[in-house]
């Protein structure tokens, strides 16, 4: 409706329409541009969707975190405990792709295991108990059905610290209340950012039926999914059937933090590998639509990765001057200086150091097939 509106206004006052609409979101807007994509193909020709939100699934996959870390106090994981997992994930992870450069860009090749950092012996601050075990498996393992279906992607290894990671969405900036039951609760108004969102959706927008008891504590995957679907419809972009958009000569940018605590960039790698074998192949989703993932970034941005870059540019030239984007050159800085570079691949592409040069420099990278 907007872009239909924003099209006649612009014909009304100008006397003639757009010669393009584009369209770019990042998180709820990242959903939003992926649901104009499939179900308003010819509201835009060209969008931009950033570590797209996934509606149900991604509340599914926080509601099953959130009952064990508020299970009890000893099941909490502190700040410091988040470091902790971050460093031992960073010395684990960090050379995967071969380079120690501080920065995870393949933590899909990281072997990790979070049992090498269970207590020997009660709680101590260098250690994860076996309940904060619980935990940390949860995020990294996400929702399964019962008949071991993947339905919320989990996390990947890498760069859990920090006050924009696990932090902002999950694990909050203040520790939470005990409940006279003995469970943890958020409370104030330095909650994560996931809990909020979780217990709203679960309060007001999950099931039709309007069951007061219904909260993210009691939420079954298997049993209650099918009391959810309104929601989905309305919330989830799912569909990956984009021949229509593709038909209609539309261009889409999608791109994710490998690192975002939100949204697992491993859902949006699936869908963007269902898009291309719907499509016909690797050549053939590549010529409409491409993705990048950011190694190092949180949600939308911060993290230690380079995360500043611009794919609106990449967008107008690829539409208006049918020069498809490569590489995409992205910034890190600290105290509003640049610090490092590096190229952002189209996927499957990575970047590959050449062996001469800064390492902080993104000329001394190549886009190469993994």
């Amino acid at each position: 409706m907007t872009a239909v509106a924003g099209k006649a206004l612009t014909q009304s006052f100008y006397g003639r329409a757009p010669e393009h609409a584009y369209f770019n979101g990042c998180s709820n807007g990242g959903r939003q541009a992926l649901m104009e994509v499939q179900r308003y193909p010819n509201d835009f020709d060209g969008i931009i969707a950033g570590d797209p939100a996934t509606g149900t699934p991604m509340q599914a996959g926080r509601a099953l975190v959130f009952q064990k870390l508020l299970a009890s106090p000893e099941s909490y994981l502190p700040q410091a405990k988040v470091e902790l997992l971050s460093a031992a994930t960073l010395a684990a992870c960090d050379s995967a792709d071969g380079l120690k450069d501080g920065l995870i860009q393949s933590p899909d090749k990281c072997n990790f295991k979070p049992e090498s950092l269970k207590c020997a012996a009660g709680d101590a601050p260098d250690c994860l108990t076996a309940p904060q075990l619980e935990v940390v498996r949860q995020v990294y393992a996400g929702a399964k059905m019962k008949n071991g279906q993947v339905y919320s992607y989990g996390f990947p290894f890498g760069h859990e610290g920090g006050s924009t990671g696990w932090q902002a969405w999950i694990t909050g900036a203040v520790e939470p209340a005990r409940q006279p039951d003995g469970r943890l609760d958020f409370t104030g108004t330095r909650v994560p950012s996931g809990y909020r969102l979780s217990s709203d959706n679960f309060k007001f927008l999950a099931v039709e039926d309007d069951d007061p008891k219904f909260s993210w504590r009691n939420f079954d995957l298997d049993r209650d999914l099918p009391r959810m679907a309104s929601m989905t419809e309305i919330l989830s972009p799912h569909d990956a059937d984009l021949r229509p958009y593709k038909s209609r000569g539309g261009k889409l940018l999608m791109y994710h933090g490998t690192s975002d605590p939100a949204i697992s960039s491993y859902g949006t790698v699936d869908y963007y590998n269902k898009v291309a074998k719907i499509v016909g192949g690797q050549k053939d989703v590549e010529s409409f639509a491409r993705l990048y993932l950011v190694p190092g970034m949180h949600h939308c941005g911060g993290g230690p990765g380079p995360n500043q870059f611009d794919m609106l540019t990449q967008l107008e030239n690829w539409i208006e001057r049918g020069t498809a984007p490569q590489a995409v050159v992205a910034t890190h800085k600290t105290n509003d200086a640049v610090d490092r570079t590096r190229p952002l691949c189209p996927y499957p592409q990575v970047a590959k150091y050449t062996g001469t040069g800064s390492i902080d420099d993104a000329a001394n990278f190549r886009c190469v097939a993994p």
